[in-house]
């Protein structure tokens, strides 16, 4: 019990250490290289916030789950962040995907290609 309980703070650990790499090197993240300037702003330091609430999370559900004597909740504490922090992340980063540049009035975005056509005329 003692040693799921080491493995789950070492998985928690884990997370947090890989956050903060992924902050200072943000190239890990896989579609970091893909994204425009506004996002390559916010996705390193929200991975950062995922990861290490997630390895918190873990951390502190395994102790607890230590001092109620359950091996199930330290492995469910273990489980539990790691499938949920994924899609957690994903969520976020659709709503980060949306640039505040980017503007949502039709009549601006008809304004624009309308001068684009005449330059091109």
């Amino acid at each position: 019990m003692i040693g799921l309980c080491i493995t789950a703070v070492g998985m928690g650990a884990f997370y947090i250490l890989t956050g903060f790499i992924c902050k200072k090197y943000p190239n890990f993240i896989s579609v970091y290289d893909a994204l425009d300037e506004y996002q390559k702003q916010i996705v390193p330091s929200l991975t950062l916030k995922v990861l290490v609430v997630g390895g918190i999370a873990t951390m502190i559900g395994s102790f607890v789950a230590f001092l109620f004597e359950s091996s199930n909740g330290i492995i469910a504490s273990m489980l539990l962040p790691g499938l949920i922090m994924p899609i957690y992340h994903v969520w976020k980063l659709k709503y980060a995907a949306k640039s505040p540049k980017k503007s949502k009035d039709p009549k601006k975005t008809i304004n624009i290609y309308n001068q684009i056509k005449n330059s091109n005329e």
